[in-house]
């Protein structure tokens, strides 16, 4: 931040001020050209100390007029949001130190009937939740810092415009807060609308007012910070900012607000095509499947299918990960019963464990399953593809679990053909398998599945149906849920 007046005396080292044996007191006596930044630092030791004789005599000979504000004020006022308290607050509404250097921010705290006393933290509710959002300093820690605090203050973003002006912040800082607050304000409005429809027209639109892919998701944290949203709300601001993201990552739907994510990635994989055939699998490809990858992986990937497998042969192709120890295995075949828990229970037999997996079948019972494993060593290829033929030869087994089992959920609504079925826990091995295992003995079709592993907890989905093409039920669920519990040791 560069403001047009010069930095004040850096004063003594470790600063002017310092608290002895409770009391505040000065190391040396400054200028009241610092004034404000004076009471600053002195707010930040009154919760636990007294003020001194010799400061409360410099404090009221304080000349009239406006408090000086410059870089090191807004330092000083930033660690305040970040660790201030309510004695801090209250110090400064009795000094009138908003009054003096933040006028409008004094108006509105008297607007709002602004007591601060004993609890001023509750006047600004945002700022202590987003504190550790906001532990590490740099610019985007400080604007949503200070978007929060004038969040609280003002309901229209451009009225903090003055207040801004008194802090003298950069004008690329200034723009950046009003960004976050109107970002804020506008994915509060939209969860609270009686026709939220959470579709690509709607992230579109959302996406305009965002603008940028930065300010996306500090919106949200400020918005869930100034509006303490209920649980739904929370997680459709959660839906509606991943919607944002892909829509700002590809600009041709923000040019085209008709046009579908799926139909974009299609077209543009489609281009990429270099024979009628592989064009064809792109048409068949599920759309789960299309949206897990950009289209260039897409039509890579896609192309291993061909030759279609036969009978129970498997192609493996394995390929470095993004870190060490991790690995892309893409594995080809046909379709059968219990296909994803016989190929992960061979995984689990060798110690691979599945990070991250996208599956998917296309009408000639041809599969492409794409896994993201981690292992000590480089899984052979050759080997695997021979175990995973062996597997589909036998009968399928199943593995068992170690407590706790994970949380089952059914979702009818995403999907207008197929069931949703979601799976929530602790990761371990095998854990994928025994999953699967129970999606197949129940009858159950898989036609798609995204796994996702981070720090430890799985958070996986399967898409699937009755072999009829029929949703499943709750009842079906049920017994999912109490096939894993068998398998799963106390």
């Amino acid at each position: 931040m560069t403001h047009p007046q010069p930095a004040p005396n850096a004063g003594p080292k470790g600063g002017w001020l310092r608290p002895n044996n409770g009391v505040i007191e000065f190391v040396s006596t400054p200028s009241h050209s610092i004034a404000a930044d004076i009471l600053l630092g002195v707010s930040r030791f009154v919760e636990k100390n007294s003020t001194s004789f010799e400061l409360n005599s410099w404090i009221e000979a304080i000349p009239e007029g406006d408090l000086s504000w410059s870089d090191s004020t807004t330092t000083l006022f930033l660690d305040l949001l970040r660790h201030g308290t309510s004695a801090s607050w209250q110090f400064l509404v009795e000094t009138n130190f908003f009054e003096r250097a933040l006028p409008d921010v004094a108006i509105s705290l008297a607007r709002q009937s602004a007591d601060l006393s004993p609890d001023t933290h509750a006047h600004f509710a945002a700022v202590h939740a987003l504190r550790s959002a906001t532990a590490v300093a740099n610019s985007h820690s400080d604007s949503l810092l200070l978007a929060a605090f004038l969040g609280e203050l003002f309901d229209d973003p451009q009225e903090t415009l003055p207040t801004l002006r008194s802090m003298q912040l950069e004008p690329e800082m200034t723009d950046e807060i009003i960004d976050l607050l109107s970002g804020a304000r506008l994915l509060l409005a939209s969860v609270e609308r009686d026709d939220l429809a959470l579709d690509d027209r709607f992230f579109n639109h959302i996406a305009h007012g965002l603008r940028r892919p930065g300010i996306v998701e500090r919106s949200r944290l400020l918005a869930d910070a100034l509006g303490d949203p209920e649980p739904w709300q929370h997680a459709a601001m959660l839906e509606i900012t991943t919607g944002v993201q892909v829509a700002l990552a590809h600009p041709d739907l923000l040019d085209n607000p008709s046009e579908s994510l799926e139909n974009l990635l299609r077209r543009r994989a489609d281009a990429l095509a270099t024979d009628l055939v592989l064009k064809e699998r792109i048409a068949q490809a599920p759309t789960a499947y299309v949206l897990a990858h950009e289209p260039e992986d897409l039509v890579r990937l896609v192309r291993l299918i061909d030759p279609p497998p036969i009978g129970s042969t498997v192609r493996v192709v394995v390929e470095p990960g993004a870190d060490k120890d991790t690995y892309k295995l893409n594995v080809v075949c046909r379709n059968r019963q219990g296909l994803l828990s016989r190929l992960t229970g061979v995984l689990a037999d060798q110690g691979v464990s599945v990070v991250a997996a996208s599956l998917a079948t296309w009408p000639d019972e041809s599969v492409l399953d794409s896994f993201v494993v981690t292992a000590s060593t480089p899984p052979a290829p050759e080997a695997l593809s021979v175990l995973f033929e062996l597997s589909l030869a036998a009968q399928p087994a199943a593995r068992r679990l170690v407590a706790p089992m994970p949380r089952i959920t059914l979702d009818n609504s995403i999907h207008p053909l197929h069931s949703v079925i979601r799976v929530n826990g602790a990761d371990q091995l095998g854990l994928l398998s025994v999953v699967s295992h129970a999606i197949s003995a129940a009858n159950i079709d898989v036609h798609h599945a995204v796994v996702r592993t981070v720090e430890g907890m799985v958070d996986d989905e399967f898409e699937v149906s009755h072999g009829d093409g029929r949703k499943i039920s709750e009842a079906d669920a049920t017994s999912i849920s109490g096939s894993i519990q068998l398998l799963t040791h106390p």
